[in-house]
């Protein structure tokens, strides 16, 4: 309230666990939102009810694809790219790593 924001409904989602389907109707309609379910993504991470596997990443793995290809394009030199690289690709997998436990898999596909 000292903010003054407000949820907007009609954007948010409801993701149930162990709710009886009688129950979750009644929350639907009370709150006037849509109704989801996992796997979800949140702020860029993958959500899950259930242990994530390798293809859950796959998303995010694309993106780093595609940052590096863009970077190599460019008109950066060797060490232009590499500061490129360790600041921002580390900070994504720090992130993701802060809040998911990576599962074992060489992503690279070799």
């Amino acid at each position: 309230m000292a903010t003054g924001l407000k949820i907007n409904y009609s954007k948010s989602m409801l993701v149930p666990m162990h709710v009886p389907q009688d129950r979750l109707e009644q929350i639907v309609r009370l709150l006037q939102c849509q109704q989801a379910s996992f796997p979800q993504v949140y702020l860029g991470l993958p959500l899950s009810n259930v242990k994530l596997n390798l293809a859950a990443f796959a998303p995010l793995i694309s993106k780093v694809d595609r940052r590096l290809s863009g970077w190599q394009a460019a008109l950066l030199n060797h060490q232009s790219r590499l500061v490129l690289i360790n600041s921002v690709l580390d900070g994504l997998a720090t992130y993701m790593m802060q809040a998911l436990a990576l599962p074992p898999g060489n992503h690279l596909g070799h």
